[in-house]
């Protein structure tokens, strides 16, 4: 390989539990801000940083180990984590539309599951102009595929990106591929941000699900990536405050910010904040029993990790078709906690039901009739 794809050895990857924490807290906040509140809580824009710190790295290790990308690789290993879950859930939701929801509102939430399936819901979401959290007007069950389409969009641009930042190297030997994917990065952080809070500024209904208005969460989580990767880590002594103050953060955002119409704009500057300062904490060399990522990277918080995913997914549809069948938007307590324990137990058998074997057999069955049509 080339000096001018080689990054520093400080490149590892490795499991790091506090990051299953830190989606479980996400979802969770979620799941009680949608239930309970009616307001916006961050856990989606957390999910955002982690995914482009996440996939930063994944990219990055396929450059320096062999020089170039491997997008069928790339692909086919997000497909079988992700596409299992979601298809479960589109599949099941379908059925509930069809048997009960009133007949008036079938048509349109069948569009959208295919929207969503897709992976466009947001689009669609953001040509009507919807706005989130309406309580006039009941949501659809697959509303929350609008951050999964975002997330899947943002999948093809990152590639894109590390595709023209690996020809610029090419054509420029001399420069570093770690040095120009940063300047990327930071371009289209700079870039995505100013246009978010300019079309937060205007108004404009559609900048809540719009893919330009987001893509700065995902670039803010890819450049703590290749600066943790280049060596740059809090010292300890500021490590433990700097991560308890990302989780205070967190947990405040959807109280202090909440309202739909500020995000993302600045306000998601809040979350995302908080998810980098929790990151970047995790990172220091030595872990005190005082530092947050020893609550986050407890077994109860990684055992939830393990099944946030799903129960993002679940949550939604059960809130939507609970508020169809009782009449009514508002959700007093014990509903409210009977919702969230069903979204959880449906989210941890279906993880654990597509996790014994399910997906593997879903997606060999897909590689194989792949295989059959390419040849």
């Amino acid at each position: 390989m080339s000096a001018s794809t080689a990054a520093p050895e400080t490149l590892r990857r490795r499991f790091r539990p506090e990051i299953e924490g830190l989606r479980a807290v996400a979802a969770f906040l979620v799941v009680i801000f949608h239930v309970f509140i009616g307001k916006v809580s961050g856990g989606v824009d957390v999910f955002f940083v982690v995914a482009g710190f996440l996939i930063t790295l994944i990219l990055i290790d396929q450059v320096v180990k062999r020089g170039r990308l491997e997008p069928g690789r790339y692909f086919s290993r997000l497909a079988s984590r992700l596409l299992p879950m979601s298809i479960l859930v589109l599949i099941v939701v379908s059925a509930a539309i069809v048997l009960l929801a009133p007949l008036w509102y079938q048509p349109p939430w069948l569009r959208q599951v295919g929207w969503s399936a897709l992976y466009v819901e947001n689009w669609s979401l953001a040509g009507e102009s919807v706005e989130y959290l309406n309580k006039a007007a009941p949501a659809s069950p697959v509303q929350q595929f609008w951050a999964l389409s975002i997330q899947g969009q943002f999948y093809v641009i990152w590639i894109l990106l590390f595709a023209v930042a690996l020809l610029i190297v090419r054509l420029i030997k001399r420069l570093p591929f770690t040095r120009v994917i940063t300047v990327v990065l930071a371009i289209t952080f700079a870039v995505s941000l100013a246009y978010s809070v300019q079309m937060e500024r205007d108004g404009a209904m559609n900048a809540y699900f719009h893919t330009g208005t987001r893509v700065w969460e995902f670039a803010a989580g890819g450049l703590l990536a290749l600066a943790i990767m280049n060596g740059r880590r809090f010292a300890n002594i500021f490590a433990i405050p700097a991560g308890w103050i990302g989780l205070a953060l967190l947990l405040t955002c959807g109280v202090m910010i909440g309202a739909p119409s500020n995000f993302p704009g600045w306000a998601a500057l809040w979350p995302v904040t908080g998810a980098v300062l929790i990151l970047m904490s995790g990172d220091s060399r030595s872990q005190s029993p005082l530092s947050v990522t020893r609550l986050l990277g407890s077994k109860p918080l990684v055992w939830a990790g393990g099944f946030s995913y799903a129960l993002y997914l679940w949550h939604w549809p059960i809130l939507v078709f609970y508020r169809i069948r009782s009449g009514t938007y508002a959700i007093t307590a014990l509903p409210g906690v009977i919702i969230i324990v069903s979204a959880v137990l449906l989210a941890y058998l279906t993880t654990r039901l597509l996790d014994g074997g399910l997906r593997t057999r879903v997606m060999s069955a897909w590689s194989a009739r792949r295989t059959l049509i390419t040849r």
